[in-house]
Order: structure tokens, then sequence, then C-alpha cells
């Protein structure tokens, strides 16, 4: 029988709150916590024209069954704040895109880690002039991020993964960059990097696996060739995975294709940023 948690309104009452999120107990403790911890709070009310206002709904649980508490806040955005253990050590991850937000269906919690069920708010088409409708999506939290619930992952031959990414109207970064099945990493840095050239680099075995369990994770055969935003001047990314003895051509225009997708643009952006490059 599937375990799903309701989403209920955790009424505002003044009690002091401790620094854990096991110590929150109302919208106040949570909103303190938040300022506290990440010195921003707006971004969790769901009354816009009352910036004092404290209206929006928390839920509590383990997102990634790592022994920890988590906590999920649904207000005008969707937010999970991750607790990665240490002493005030806690990741906001805002579960959304650039260009929508999402709200909040139902949790189950039957599964080995949660899932969510989220609903993307309507994106606008300028060619056409008209709402693109969206149907809910199952997200799990996986790869450090949140991604699309696969029931039966396959495993996948990996051989090479290269993105491609364009300009925009302002300085989005343009590069390169390669990573083969030895881990090897070719960045080609062209413009609005911190780095500019041709550079090389190992990926360790730990951001390696991890790059090749979410390949996995995101079933690449189920992924579209062609994905684009209905709003302009923005970047856009192409993506080649070579696999199975096939490749994989995607084509991402506003880089919002899918949640599994976004995640993996956020690794190699971070890969990009962190590896020691010669």
């Amino acid at each position: 029988m599937r375990a799903s948690i309701s989403i209920f309104l955790i009424l505002i009452s003044s009690v002091c709150f401790g620094n854990k999120i096991d110590d929150l107990k109302t919208s106040e403790d949570v909103l303190k916590f938040i300022k506290k911890t990440f010195d921003k709070q707006d971004r969790f009310q769901t009354i816009q024209r009352n910036p004092k206002a404290i209206d929006f709904k928390f839920i509590k649980l383990d997102l990634n069954k790592d022994g920890l508490t988590d906590i999920l806040i649904n207000g005008i955005y969707l937010y999970a704040i991750i607790d990665k253990g240490g002493r005030n050590n806690f990741e906001e991850n805002y579960i959304g895109g650039r260009h929508f937000n999402c709200q909040l269906l139902s949790v189950d919690t039957s599964k080995a880690i949660p899932t969510l069920v989220v609903q993307k708010e309507n994106d606008y088409d300028n060619e056409t002039g008209k709402d693109i409708e969206f149907k809910p999506d199952t997200l799990i939290n996986l790869y450090g991020g949140f991604i699309e619930y696969n029931s039966s992952p396959k495993q996948i031959d990996f051989k090479e993964i290269k993105i491609m990414t364009s300009a925009c109207f302002g300085t989005c970064p343009i590069f390169d960059l390669t990573i083969n099945n030895h881990k090897k990493a070719i960045y080609n840095a062209k413009e609005y990097n911190k780095l500019t050239g041709i550079y090389k680099s190992s990926i360790n075995d730990k951001e390696f696996a991890d790059l090749v369990g979410l390949l996995t994770y995101i079933n690449i055969d189920s992924l579209k060739s062609d994905y684009k935003i209905g709003w302009t001047d923005n970047p856009s990314i192409d993506v080649e995975i070579k696999y199975n003895g096939l490749i994989k051509k995607i084509h991402d225009y506003g880089l919002e294709g899918t949640f599994g997708l976004k995640r993996l643009y956020d690794v190699l952006y971070k890969l990009k940023a962190t590896q020691d490059w010669e």
C-alpha cells in the first residue's frame, strides 16, 4: 500500500528554535533557521504582497536516507534543505528551473528513498503565443539533486560524453567539455570562463562513478533529441553521449530539458570549475 504524507500547514507561533532541523517546530522556526543558515528568507514565503507574512507548508523527513533529517518547504518556490552532516553543514536545493517553479503534490515514503510528485507551472511559447502545460513529475534525491524516479535503471557501457555550450544575451560561459571512459577530460574554455584555452585533467574515481551512475539512472534512451523553453535570449547546450555502441545527441535550448539533464549539466559545470586543469 502506497504510503503518502499529506502536505499540511504549520500554524504560526513564537518559539525558540534549535540549530538543527530536528528542533524546528513552526514556520517561524524554519524562517529563523533559514535566515541564520543561508542569510535569506523571502523566497520561502507565499504571500508576495506582504514581505512579513509567513505562509508556507513544510515537511521534515530524510530525503536521501542518510540518517539525517532534511526539510521540504513548499511556498512560492519548492525547496529542500539537506543536512550534509557535520556542524551546520546544510545544502539549499531549489526544485525547479530557471524559467519555472514547482509545487509539491505529494510525498511517497514507501520506497527505499522517498519520492516527490511535483507539478511544474506552465511555460509560455513565444512562437505560438500559447501556454505549454506539463504533466506531474515523480522525483527522487540521488546523485546530489532531484531527478526523475527510475524504477528499473539499466547499466550502460559508457564510452564518452561531450557537451558544447552556446552564447546567450549576456555572459554565459561558452566551452566544450569531453570526458571518456578512461576518466580523461578535455576542457576547451572559449569565452566567459575563468580560464581560456584547451586543458586536460583526470576525473577522480568517485566523481567519475557518480557521473556514470547518473547517466545510467536518467535512462538515456528515453531522452528526446531536442528540448526548448518558450523564451528568447537564453543559452543552449548540445550533448553527445557515446554508450552501448550508440551515440545520443541532445540539443537543449534553455538548459531545462528534464530534471535529470539539469542535474547532469550541474555536475559537468561543477567539474569544469573544480578540476586541476593543465
